[in-house]
């Protein structure tokens, strides 16, 4: 039986405004009982992305490259309870992420 720290996953979603599509989100971290998960082309806006977070998942800590790209690209959630996130480095296409298990 695998536990959150075990399983991490990655998916090009295309929006996360939607509440329907968050719910799809939470449906897969769920399912395959993700601990980090990263996601592509979120296309949240920054003033957004705090809100979202809350509602979808409160236990959860974010790193995203919001700050470098206006429409947030790629955004990475990890449970608190597994993990520490902290994104190191952004330059151009390339993600620096560091994952700290608790």
């Amino acid at each position: 039986m695998s536990s959150l720290m075990d399983n991490i996953g990655c998916w090009n979603f295309r929006g996360l405004n939607d509440p329907h599509k968050q719910s799809e989100v939470l449906s897969l971290l769920m399912h395959n009982k993700l601990g980090i998960c990263g996601l592509l082309e979120t296309k949240v806006k920054q003033k957004n992305i705090g809100k979202i977070l809350l509602d979808m998942l409160p236990d959860w800590a974010l790193a995203s490259n919001i700050s470098y790209s206006s429409k947030g690209r790629v955004d990475f959630y990890g449970c608190q309870t597994c993990f520490k996130l902290r994104s190191l480095l952004w330059v151009r296409n390339l993600f620096i992420l560091m994952l700290r298990m608790i």
